[in-house]
């Protein structure tokens, strides 16, 4: 409670909108756009209140960042030990089945993977009749009302609809996910139990599956201006929009709610094409031998990759692989025989923060993170100037989700997707939905450094008008979003 509203840390438009909501026990969805503030939006009152706790994340990563968040909060906890303990699986098991069945008031950080593992080791004892009713430890006192947080809400569940990525209809046929099933089961363990779900992607499909998993409508937490109306999507000006454009940019009335927005601190989507043959289907690659080998980025991927890194010169980057099986091993070698200090992305570095030991003006190249675009959501890597998709996302959410790890917390960051020319006519599509104009660079070795978007970006900023200012303060967290720099063409 006292990092939210002191006076050193003002709180964003989605914590100050939905703290007393989650503080009060209410169930709802927080809908805000990447980097605004949403885990801490709900750890903080969480933390607060010393209830039982259940937070469900995607990712190891997250999860290891949602912890973090928790204990730099709460001080009655030994660091230490609990470190140890969330670094442990078992221990991680062991404790969320305390919460669960225990009602221990503590929270529990925990993927959808450990969950199941946790509730398959209670059914092989024969205790499945505590699915039903949690222990009471053998007292009289009450048991406190559960909180199931549910992060990356529409990552974790996965609910059909238009921005759903490829394949979520044929899975979503079978089985339910991962995520669906351990809410479900959390759920029937504990009816009352406070749902509160994050995400930068809410629409009415989630909304729906909310609801039918707690058996009740969920409010939705938005943004807020200081006179209390949800804040309207951006829209550039007129001068922004490039004139070579006859395209209109917005075919919707202002004002009206999305389901996907892009940050605003994002001050450039670009999109630089390269030649690459289409892969054939059912056609795995394989070695002189004949046999299977995995899959992992061509040569021409890794040519690309260089050439774009060699051009912006970012002072801290993420590359996002779009292939989930890619070799990061082997491109963290071949970006480090360029001279680059690059390095997978893993707990220990995004809790480490950048690199601080090769900076000033002898630092001729900046640190590279490279992971797999599957393992981004909800991600705050800090310090990022620069998100390189090396190749297509898989839907318009996965490239929303992966290019706001950049532009995060009013912070002005570039998102650039490097992948085959049929690749990227797919995602010049998307623009409408995601409520940007992705700019064309004809060749790789024509992208301009970051450096220079971003120093454009902040001189425009800083010679807006009166008016514009007035603009932004009612709308807290939000930032310009600029199209048109540097002389190159909205595609």
């Amino acid at each position: 409670a006292e990092v939210i509203g002191s006076p050193e840390v003002p709180p964003t438009a989605i914590q100050a909108s939905a703290y007393a909501q989650i503080r009060d026990g209410a169930d709802v969805v927080l809908h805000s756009e990447t980097g605004s503030g949403k885990t801490l939006a709900y750890v903080a009152p969480l933390v607060a209140r010393r209830v039982p706790c259940v937070v469900l994340a995607p990712s190891d990563l997250l999860r290891a960042q949602i912890d973090a968040t928790r204990r730099a909060l709460d001080d009655d906890d030994d660091d230490e030990a609990d470190q140890q303990t969330n670094n442990n699986a078992a221990a991680r098991r062991a404790r969320f089945l305390d919460v669960v069945y225990g009602g221990a008031p503590a929270m529990c950080v925990v993927t959808p993977r450990d969950a199941l593992a946790a509730f398959r080791a209670v059914d092989e004892a024969g205790g499945r009749h505590n699915r039903t009713r949690p222990a009471n430890g053998g007292g009289d006192a009450p048991q406190q009302r559960l909180c199931l947080v549910v992060d990356e809400a529409d990552g974790l569940l996965r609910p059909l609809g238009r921005y759903a990525s490829k394949g979520v209809k044929e899975q979503r046929t079978g089985r339910a996910p991962p995520g669906e099933r351990v809410a479900r089961r959390i759920v029937e363990c504990h009816p009352d139990a406070q749902l509160v779900a994050a995400s930068a992607t809410v629409g009415r499909p989630l909304r729906r599956l909310l609801d039918q998993i707690i058996d009740r409508d969920v409010a939705v937490a938005r943004a807020t201006t200081e006179t209390g109306a949800p804040t309207p999507p951006r829209r550039p000006d007129d001068d922004e929009i490039s004139s070579s454009s006859s395209t209109p940019f917005f075919a919707r009335k202002p004002g009206a709610p999305r389901a996907v927005s892009a940050p605003a601190a994002l001050v450039a989507h670009l999109v630089a094409p390269f030649a690459a043959p289409r892969p054939k289907k059912d056609a795995p690659p394989k070695s002189k031998s004949g046999a299977e080998e995995p899959a992992r980025p061509s040569k021409r991927h890794l040519l690309a990759l260089r050439e774009a890194l060699a051009a912006t010169r970012p002072r801290r980057a993420l590359v996002a692989l779009a292939d989930d099986d890619a070799d990061l091993d082997r491109v963290v070698r071949e970006l480090r025989g360029d001279a680059w200090p690059a390095c997978r992305l893993d707990p220990q570095t995004l809790l480490a923060g950048p690199d601080t030991t090769n900076t000033g003006a002898g630092r001729r190249r900046g640190e590279v993170l490279v992971a797999p675009m599957r393992g981004l959501r909800g991600l705050d890597v800090r310090d990022l100037d620069l998100v390189l998709l090396l190749g297509k996302p898989g839907s318009p959410d996965e490239y929303l989700h992966v290019a706001g790890r950049a532009g995060r917390a009013s912070r002005a960051g570039v998102a650039l997707t490097v992948a085959p020319y049929h690749e990227t006519k797919v995602l010049r599509s998307w623009a409408t939905q995601l409520d940007v104009r992705f700019i064309d660079v004809p060749e790789i070795s024509l992208l301009p450094p970051v450096a220079d978007l971003l120093d454009d970006d902040e001189s425009e900023v800083s010679s807006s008008s009166s008016s514009e200012e007035q603009k932004a303060e009612a709308s807290p967290g939000a930032g310009d979003h600029r199209v048109g720099v540097v002389g190159l063409e909205p595609a």
